[in-house]
Parts: structure tokens; C-alpha cells; sequence
């Protein structure tokens, strides 16, 4: 590939992903506003790191994917289980420091720096608060099991 097809890739991730960052940042601050996520915007949030994954990855920018990966995981669980106990307010915070280091990560990319940002604490940070979404919600789900389930003598727990 030559020179120039690697540079014009270069400005269509930047500005792809400068436009995908401005989303998310306009998502997250008005369901912020709204104290909760509605389920479109889980829906766009999801999508939304799901690209900028993907274009970083291929674009070898491993900061940038790496967060935008654990983002998306958390916003596939919260999607796709629906949890009840969830607050807002973490969940908010952290995607803004991630969109955060995502801009800054970017400006170097722009700069024509490396864009190796330290981003194990953000992950860390995101990781846990996955863990505890699924531990606080999943006590939930497991006593509607329970409660699904036949007793010993044919009847439904009470």
C-alpha cells in the first residue's frame, strides 16, 4: 500500500472516530441528565465502541481498542441483561474518563505520536465495575429462578 493510501486511511480514522467519540460523549452526557440509560442508547453506545474498536484494532491503535473493548462490554451486558441495580453515575464517569483518554489518545495519533497511554487502570476500573453489576444483579436472577423452579412436591417455591 502506498504512502498516500496509508495516509488518507489515517484521516478517514481520525475523523471516523472523532465524529464517533462526539456521539458517545452526546449520549452519555444527556442519559446522564436523564439519570439512566434508555435502551436505544445502549443500544448506539454499544454500536458506537463497537466501531471505534474495530477501526483502532485494524489501525493497530491497541490503547484505543483495548478500552473501547472492555466499554463495549460493559454496554453489552447492560443491554443484553437488562440489570436493575446499576448506578448511573459510575457507569457515566467511567465512560467519560474513557472517551477522555480516547480524545487524548487521539491528539497524538494527529501529532503523529504513539498513542500508548497507560489504560490499565480505566480497564481495571471498567472490569470491576462489570464484576459488580453482574454480582449485584445476579442474586436477582437467581432467586427468580429459584422461584421458577418445582419443590420436592410439585409446587413452585414461595
Amino acid at each position: 500500500m502506498s504512502g498516500q493510501n496509508n495516509e488518507q486511511m489515517l484521516e478517514m480514522y481520525i475523523f471516523e472516530t472523532e465524529q464517533n467519540i462526539e456521539q458517545l460523549e452526546t449520549l452519555v452526557l444527556s442519559s446522564e441528565k436523564e439519570l439512566g440509560f434508555a435502551e436505544d442508547a445502549l443500544h448506539e453506545l454499544f454500536r458506537l465502541m463497537h466501531t471505534i474498536k474495530g477501526s483502532s484494532g485494524m489501525m493497530s491503535y491497541q490503547s484505543l481498542a483495548s478500552v473501547a473493548h472492555h466499554l463495549e462490554d460493559l454496554f453489552y451486558y447492560l443491554r443484553e441483561q437488562q440489570p436493575q441495580n446499576v448506578d448511573y453515575t459510575i457507569l457515566s464517569d467511567l465512560v467519560l474518563e474513557g472517551i477522555d483518554l480516547m480524545k487524548v489518545e487521539l491528539q497524538k495519533i494527529k501529532n503523529g505520536e504513539e498513542a500508548n497511554s497507560d489504560t490499565a487502570p480505566l480497564i481495571k476500573s471498567i472490569e470491576d465495575y462489570l464484576q459488580l453489576l453482574k454480582q449485584q444483579n445476579g442474586a436477582e436472577s437467581e432467586t427468580a429462578v429459584a422461584l421458577a423452579q418445582p419443590d420436592s412436591a410439585g409446587g413452585f417455591c414461595a
